[in-house]
């Protein structure tokens, strides 16, 4: 509200107030101020009692008589001025009022829905947890299925092991019984006419079904135990065995080329295949050394140890056969003996036996390592007999005279005359036929 104007004064102390009374009264204005002062003191009162009962009370403590027309219209005016500010703060408090009652409805509204949702939330985690615990049963209900099948695939592990090794041992003996049907054994036979035999070679079949044959099986059954543990022998034993042969290849392969520099070149025939049956003698023999004891086939420990290096030597193998083969044949040409001809069909018929019992089905993932034990002993004999022969062509002439050599001597003059000899093989015969005769006329003239 606003203050009264300042040019507002109290009357003068000189004049007493009832004669400024008889002077300015005018019924009709004294009547309206107060009509409209109670009026505003009523709506004040209403709206805000505490902040305006001040300046009401200033105003009503203001006598009307006091006033005259200019300050009662001032006075008016002033007052109209307090009524619409505060006509104007009741409309803003109001609608503030209005506002906030809005916002409380919104506010209760987010409330409710706000509870709505911890609520729906509440249930939600209820049913989460109602179905964790069902997950959790079911869980632990799996987890004792699993153990139980787990439990029962171990007993069928053991029963599928159990029946697989009767089924060995099933198949054993059908392959034994029809082995015995095929191919029966001596006892066999020799049951069927025992009855028929006196009374010692009763006793002596019987001796030997009792004590000799268990002995000869139980020496089966330790070296066929034996076999399968070498079989399954460990990497460094198949790999010593393979490095030792492939070792022994590539040494015998730097022999031949320090022959080769030490005859400057000089390589007769009778050298050439001199070394190459001492090869193969030596080869074969070294794998039936291996043979005997691993027990298996050093060529299928070759194969199963590297097969690409197993490979690489059956290729090299094959083509110093063809090589080989055509010293024999060029051999055979130099000179058609039956000697000569003998060897050259003996190696075509060995090169035939090895490319098809051995060469092709190591080659061709077929291979066998229970086979070939004869034909490697067959191969070392047969190679040893043509490396015997081809060496009497450097062994010394044949003594007429005086004290016989011995061994050492007779290896010392080889060894020399494989060294230093230029010679070829028809010259050192000629030479031989030569001494011959002249020992066979100095006889004569004897």
């Amino acid at each position: 509200m606003r203050p009264l104007k300042k040019n507002w004064r109290a009357p003068a102390s000189g004049h007493s107030v009832q004669s400024l009374r008889a002077r300015t009264w005018r019924p009709p204005i004294a009547i309206r101020i107060a009509v409209v002062v109670s009026g505003l003191c009523f709506l004040l009162g209403s709206a805000r009692a505490e902040a305006t009962g001040h300046d009401v009370s200033a105003l009503l403590s203001t006598s009307v008589n006091d006033l005259n027309e200019e300050d009662a219209q001032a006075f008016m005016k002033n007052l109209k001025t307090a009524m619409d500010v505060q006509v104007k703060e009741m409309i803003t408090v109001r609608s503030a009022v209005e506002k906030l009652n809005v916002e409380d409805i919104e506010m209760s509204m987010k409330i409710t829905e706000m509870e709505r949702e911890l609520e729906l939330s509440s249930t939600r985690s209820q049913m989460a947890s109602e179905e964790l615990a069902k997950l959790n049963q079911e869980v632990v209900t799996m987890e004792k299925e699993l153990g139980g099948l787990s439990t029962s695939v171990e007993d069928l592990e053991v029963e599928l092991s159990t029946i697989t090794q009767n089924l060995v041992e099933i198949e054993k003996e059908n392959e034994e019984f029809r082995q015995r049907a095929s191919e029966p054994l001596l006892i066999d036979v020799l049951d069927n006419s025992v009855a028929n035999w006196g009374d010692t070679s009763r006793g002596v079949l019987r001796k030997a079904v009792k004590d000799v044959i268990p002995a000869v099986e139980d020496l089966g059954k330790t070296a066929s135990a034996y076999r399968v543990q070498m079989t399954k022998m460990s990497r460094i034993v198949a790999l010593a065995a393979s490095v030792f042969l492939y070792s022994f290849t590539a040494l015998f392969v730097y022999f031949v080329y320090t022959v080769y520099r030490k005859t400057r070149g000089r390589f007769t025939l009778s050298r050439m295949l001199f070394l190459g049956d001492l090869f193969c003698t030596l080869f074969w023999a070294i794998i039936l050394v291996l043979y005997v004891l691993l027990l298996t086939d050093p060529m299928f420990v070759m194969q199963k140890r590297s097969p690409v290096a197993f490979f690489l030597f059956q290729i090299a193998a094959m083509g110093s056969y063809v090589v080989y083969a055509y010293l024999r044949v060029i051999a055979f040409a130099d000179n058609m003996g039956w000697t000569n001809l003998g060897e050259l069909l003996a190696v075509v018929v060995i090169g035939h036996h090895y490319y098809l019992r051995v060469w092709l089905p190591s080659m061709s993932d077929v291979y066998n390592e229970n086979s070939y034990w004869m034909f490697y002993a067959c191969y070392m004999w047969l190679f040893g007999a043509f490396m015997y022969s081809r060496v009497q062509a450097f062994a010394p002439l044949k003594q007429l005279r005086g004290q016989k050599l011995d061994m050492i001597t007779w290896f010392r003059i080889l060894k020399k005359r494989f060294w230093e000899d230029e010679r070829d093989l028809d010259d050192v015969e000629t030479l031989s036929l030569d001494e011959d005769e002249d020992d066979s006329s100095y006889s004569s003239s004897e």
